[in-house]
C-alpha cells in the first residue's frame, strides 16, 4: 500500500497535470482507509471532491466511495456530510449511471436515515436501493452486465434489515 501513496506523491510532485489530480487523490484516500489512517482518508477525499469542482472535466466516483466510507466506518459526525455529497453528484444528473451506483446512492442514504430516526424514508431508500439489487442487466446495450451490483455485498444485508 506503502507503494501505492509513493507513487501517487509523485505524480502529485512531479507531474501534478490537473487531468491526474482528482484520481490520485482519490487514490490516496483509499489508500489511507485501507490502512486505518481515517483522517488522511477523510484529507484526501475531500481534496478529491474540491478539484474535482475545480475541473469538472474529470470525475470519479467519489459521490459514492467517501460517502460509502463515511457510513462503513461509522463515522456519525459526517452523515449530513455524506447526505450532502450524495445529493450534490445526484444533482450533476450524470454522475449515477449504473445500477450499483444507484443502489449506492440509495442504501446509503437509508442508513444515514435509520441513524437520525426517520424511519419511513429509511425504509422508502432501502426498498429503492434493493430493486437494484434484483437487475439482471445493466440497461447498456453492449455491456449489458456493467455496473451490476455485487452479490453479498455487505450493503445489502444492512438494508434487509429495514424492509
Amino acid at each position: 500500500m506503502q507503494g501505492a501513496i509513493d507513487l501517487c506523491n509523485l505524480i502529485l510532485k512531479e507531474w501534478p497535470v490537473r487531468t491526474e489530480l482528482a484520481p490520485c487523490y482519490l487514490l490516496l484516500a483509499e489508500a489511507y482507509a485501507v490502512l486505518g489512517d481515517t483522517a488522511k482518508a477523510i484529507d484526501y477525499f475531500e481534496k478529491c471532491i474540491q478539484q474535482e469542482k475545480i475541473f469538472p472535466n474529470v470525475r470519479t466516483t467519489v459521490v459514492t466511495t467517501y460517502p460509502e466510507f463515511i457510513v462503513r466506518n461509522k463515522l456519525t459526525h459526517l452523515y449530513e456530510r455524506a447526505l450532502e455529497i450524495l445529493t450534490e453528484g445526484k444533482e450533476e444528473g450524470t454522475r449515477y449511471m449504473f445500477p450499483y451506483q444507484l443502489f449506492l446512492f440509495h442504501g446509503l442514504r437509508a442508513l444515514i436515515f435509520q441513524h437520525f430516526k426517520r424511519q419511513n424514508i429509511a425504509k422508502e431508500e432501502a426498498l429503492k436501493a434493493l430493486r437494484y439489487v434484483q437487475m439482471k442487466k445493466s440497461g447498456f446495450r453492449y455491456h449489458p452486465h456493467l455496473g451490476l451490483v455485487p452479490p453479498g455485498y455487505w450493503l445489502i444485508k444492512e438494508l434487509k434489515k429495514l424492509q
